[in-house]
């Protein structure tokens, strides 16, 4: 079969793939027939096809790495491509990019809804000035669409620039399109933590059925030794993990999506007070992800404040929070640097958080960062730690964020167990865990079955 005839059985599949909407197997059917470093030369429309397909299915390094293969006529002519890659360099934290991207979309078709919002807040984040004009049209288009992030943005370009009214009217309109405020919201419609940063902690927090900041459940086993789990979300993390009876537990939900930054002193303040209750012998943290960067973030106060010997453990933390960190790609970090950019109150937590980087453990005490040294983003985020001694790093031989899942299946599973149960969090709803590679998580069985193996791979063990 000649090259040309090959050529175009892949693109007839490829197209009929895309125009089902079947876009993993877009990408599937390219990939078997393409080596990637050396890419089949398809015509334009295919490329962007594929391109696309990567993009719905949240591959964006792929999507931008393939659309190299687009020539420019076709680039400047189309604006679903510009849109796709303004939303993939966006989504990569490659700002300046993904502005470029959707001017040429809006330089296309001026009308562009989405294009026009996003240009607009990327202008603000990168310091362009804006007119009025240009954000109350940003404003309607938000409002006639329903589009109640879009409005959320627009509400923190006009407290930046001080317009309160403005900004409050697009908090309320959230409110009239039924969505929910959350704390930074309240904080900047009430603006009572500009004037009196302390009062922050009393603030009542709305849509949660206890109005908190964080929220804590302490399970009292008489033992003299406390685990206390930091989760990176509100929901209380590891509450169906069975640790072996022989501990307290203190299970710690935040509220804010501030990376701890808004409430480490106040949950160690916390654990602090229920060490001193209870005569606690021994303290571990534990968390992951942002209940590592919590974990952490917590350890200087209660080091400085407690004789107890604490053991911390964090999985897979981030380190840099600000100013802005490009390695971070998830999606609650780039609401928080957002805010931390608009926000002085958000600023100032962020910017008088701990250094982690800085760290320094006491002779009773043990620090351990797990990562995987297969997992870009931690690699990276974890190389500031190597030259602090007090940290204990520890590399498992793992291609995704969640370190903590090998420590914590359960004993006696098979590996048909294990393909199973991780092939189920593909249907996750938590844009973290998805954009991290959560939903490929079915993809490194091999590697997962590996460490379970280990029995030194074990929660309990190292608590």
């Amino acid at each position: 079969m000649k090259e040309s005839d090959s050529l175009n059985i892949l693109s007839d599949k490829i197209r009929s793939l895309y125009y089902k909407n079947n876009y993993a197997e877009v990408v599937k059917t390219f990939e078997y027939f393409n080596d990637y470093q050396n890419i089949l030369e398809l015509s334009d429309d295919i490329y962007i096809l594929v391109v696309t397909s990567y993009f719905r299915i949240k591959d964006f390094k792929k999507a931008v790495y393939v659309s190299k293969k687009i020539s420019e006529q076709a680039i400047d002519n189309s604006h679903l491509i510009n849109e796709v890659l303004g939303e993939s360099t966006y989504q990569l934290n490659e700002l300046e990019c993904s502005l470029e991207f959707y001017n040429k979309a809006l330089d296309i078709i001026p009308a562009l809804k989405s294009a026009t919002v996003k240009s607009l807040v990327l202008k603000h984040r990168l310091g362009y000035m804006l007119s009025n004009k240009d954000i109350e049209h940003a404003l309607n288009i938000s409002e006639k669409s329903k589009r109640i992030e879009w409005v959320r943005d627009i509400a923190y370009i006009y407290y930046s620039i001080g317009n309160y009214v403005r900004a409050n009217y697009c908090l309320e309109t959230i409110v009239r399109l039924n969505g929910k405020l959350d704390f930074i919201d309240q904080l900047t419609y009430s603006l009572r933590g500009i004037a009196n940063q302390k009062n922050y902690v009393e603030f009542l927090l709305p849509n949660r059925e206890d109005n908190k900041l964080y929220r804590y459940k302490h399970i009292n086993n008489s033992s003299k030794k406390l685990i206390v789990i930091i989760s990176p979300h509100f929901k209380y993390l590891l509450q169906s993990y069975k640790f072996d009876g022989s501990q307290d537990l203190l299970f710690i939900g935040d509220a804010t999506s501030s990376y701890y930054t808004f409430t480490y002193k106040e949950v160690a303040r916390l654990i602090e007070n229920i060490v001193g209750e209870f005569k606690y012998e021994q303290l571990t943290l534990v968390g992951a992800s942002k209940g590592g960067t919590g974990c952490l973030l917590m350890y200087p106060y209660l080091s400085d404040n407690l004789i107890t010997p604490i053991k911390c453990i964090a999985f897979s933390p981030q380190i840099k929070l600000y100013p802005f960190n490009n390695n971070l790609i998830i999606p609650s970090y780039r609401d928080f640097i957002k805010n931390c950019e608009i926000n002085p109150i958000v600023r100032s937590f962020a910017v008088e958080a701990p250094n982690i980087e800085d760290i320094q453990k006491r002779d009773s005490d043990e620090i351990i960062v797990v990562y995987g040294k297969g997992y870009e983003m931690d690699v990276i985020e974890t190389a500031p730690l190597l030259n602090n001694l007090s940290i204990k790093l520890v590399a498992l031989n793992y291609s995704a964020h969640a370190t903590i899942i090998p420590y914590t299946i359960p004993s006696g599973k098979t590996y048909e167990e294990l393909t199973s149960t991780y092939s189920n969090l593909r249907n996750s709803k938590d844009k973290d865990f998805m954009a991290l590679g959560g939903d490929k998580t079915a993809n490194i069985i091999d590697e997962i079955w590996e460490l379970y193996q280990n029995p030194d791979i074990e929660l309990n063990k190292i608590i």
